[in-house]
């Protein structure tokens, strides 16, 4: 078992929770997430440490996500296939329209707390990334390049650590609004926003405030075109390639956000090679417009483990202190994908430069293709047991 709890930063600051995470199988790095590991042989369980050895001689076996798709024009006598124009920087996967190749990515903030559960909008993104917040919750941040959700929500706030990966990826940030101080840091860094207009977001009378503001990406593209935001594809955020598989196996991967009260658990699915998400003993489900729901998914998984602070507003400014995590330095991640997981680190100098990861052996190391979903895991000032 291995446990963490984030410490204080200072004397002015609320204590913190405890957060956790419980490695079952994880070679070379100690981690702050369960990863259920099972083999021909039945399930094993081993203690993560350092690794000091060069590579074992091994065979392995290539693992990429599709990187075509067989778009056919057919006549009685021939059959034509047409490749790619490109392949997106937000999840590495082709794009065969170039007007979706060619544009900005929207990234927009999403309520995950309970009552704002099931969200729409959020299993048609290419990416997402989840970070804790206040009240003992994460938000996430549905991000949408080459893909659209015309009934999205709910729609929250703003915080700092979103600035640190809109400025990675050149984005336009989609929010309800934002503290003052927070608001001056998106504009020191150039990041346009999308905020709540009447015109373009609405509240829904099924949902409770605050968890109740929808609206569509089609919108949100139409009205930052209208204000003359850069409609500039996204620059490069993580190193996406070829897959060798791993040995390990990871057929379950447990995120304990906050001891006894916030823990997601991803269960891979063979029949259809997504990790699918798991909350409080349950599916966690997506719901449209017209009230059909599905289970969360992912084809991969990336957790990031950061440094977790709390940001305050500069001195003489009022406001309050939110919860942040820090993507700027170096870390542990861990990459999940085909019922297996590579171990590693991560680093970047500033907060523009784009992620580098490295295997357990220093090597540089890449992410394979596919939907994707990064948790942003706290693990500053760690206490292991």
């Amino acid at each position: 078992v291995l446990t963490a709890r984030i410490g204080r930063a200072s004397d002015r600051e609320a204590p913190r929770p405890r957060y956790g995470f419980r490695p079952m199988r994880l070679p070379a790095l100690m981690a702050a997430l369960v990863v259920a590991a099972c083999s021909s042989g039945g399930a094993s369980t081993t203690t993560a440490a350092p690794q000091t050895t060069t590579p074992p001689a091994t065979t392995t076996a290539a693992v990429t996500a599709p990187t075509t798709t067989i778009i056919t024009t057919t006549t009685p006598t021939t059959t034509t296939t047409l490749p790619p124009v490109g392949y997106s920087n937000l999840d590495g996967m082709p794009v065969y329209d170039e007007e979706l190749l060619d544009r900005r990515v929207l990234m927009v903030k999403i309520d995950n707390s309970v009552p704002a559960q099931p969200q729409s909008g959020i299993e048609l993104a290419d990416a997402v990334t989840e970070i804790l917040v206040e009240d003992r919750t994460t938000r996430l941040i549905a991000m949408f390049h080459h893909s659209d959700a015309e009934y999205l929500g709910p729609t929250r706030s703003l915080r700092p650590a979103d600035l640190q990966i809109a400025s990675a990826l050149g984005g336009t940030m989609v929010n309800t609004g934002a503290q003052p101080w927070i608001s001056a840091m998106a504009i020191a860094r150039g990041i346009p926003r999308v905020t709540f207009y009447p015109e373009i977001m609405y509240r829904i009378p099924e949902r409770n405030l605050p968890h109740n503001v929808y609206g569509s990406t089609l919108d949100y593209r139409a009205f930052a075109d209208e204000r003359g935001f850069p409609n500039d594809p996204p620059t490069p955020w993580l190193p996406f390639g070829e897959w060798s598989l791993p040995p390990d196996p990871a057929t379950t991967v447990t995120l304990t956000w906050v001891e006894g009260f916030n823990e997601v658990e991803w269960r891979y699915n063979g029949d259809t090679g997504r990790y699918e998400r798991w909350f409080r003993g349950d599916y966690q489900h997506w719901v449209d417009r017209e009230g059909e729901v599905g289970r969360i998914d992912a084809d991969v998984l990336v957790v990031i483990a950061a440094r977790f602070y709390y940001a305050s507003p500069p001195a003489g400014v009022r406001g309050s202190a939110v919860p942040a995590v820090d993507t700027v330095g170096e870390g542990a991640v861990w990459v999940f994908s085909r019922g297996r997981v590579r171990a590693g680190t991560w680093q970047r100098e500033t907060e523009r430069d784009p992620f580098q990861f490295f295997d357990e052996y220093g090597h540089p190391a890449t992410v394979p293709p596919g939907r994707l979903w990064v948790s942003l895991l706290p693990t500053d000032l760690v206490d292991y047991e």
